[in-house]
């Protein structure tokens, strides 16, 4: 397959700022080294804080190199993610069935790859919920054992706010564990 030049742009946004400026280092470093990858040049924008934010800090480089082959350049697309990408040359592309089939199966293995990673997190995300919830639970349970407090009390105790704490002492009374008595919350 023919060679491409293409111009790339990678955004890196993140806290604090020396771990944006490190991460940036690092990535330029990986890039040099991106198989069939020949660097043309790269413009750097400094990390500086981002607008409209409060310690989100960001920049980005703007990489234009030569590729020896799509693949090459799909590669680089998965490992960079950069979030613009412009084919200089050659101004038409032509590639046989098996090279687009290889293509295709990098890009589906790579999607499928994703989606385990996704479907495990949201798995983990589920189960560290649920641990939460049944530590608040008990938590709840311990401040209010033989003690009525208010929410503005438990509010304090548990560092969470009132609106969520009501959330759970609703469902605690439902459940008939607690029992709220004039503005006051107390095990059942």
């Amino acid at each position: 397959m023919q060679p491409l030049r293409a111009r790339t742009i990678i955004e890196l946004v993140g806290k604090p700022k020396d771990f944006v400026e490190r991460a940036f280092k690092k990535m330029r470093e990986l890039i040099k080294q991106h198989p069939g990858l020949e660097l043309i040049s790269e413009d750097i924008e400094p990390v500086k804080e981002k607008p409209g934010t409060k310690d989100i800090f960001g920049g980005f480089i703007e990489v234009e190199a030569k590729f020896s082959s799509l693949q090459s350049l799909i590669a680089f697309c998965f490992e960079f993610t950069p979030t613009s990408v412009e084919i200089i040359e050659p101004e038409q592309i032509t590639i046989k069935n098996n090279e687009l089939t290889a293509i295709f199966n990098d890009l589906q293995a790579k999607l499928h790859e994703i989606t385990a990673l996704y479907r495990k997190s949201e798995f983990e995300q589920k189960i560290v919920r649920k641990n939460a919830a049944l530590l608040l639970r008990n938590f709840l349970f311990t401040l209010l054992f033989k003690k009525k407090r208010s929410i503005e009390q438990l509010s304090k105790l548990t560092g969470l706010p009132a609106n969520s704490l009501q959330q759970f002492l609703d469902q605690l009374i439902k459940e008939g564990k607690v029992v709220k008595e004039n503005d006051f919350y107390t095990l059942k």
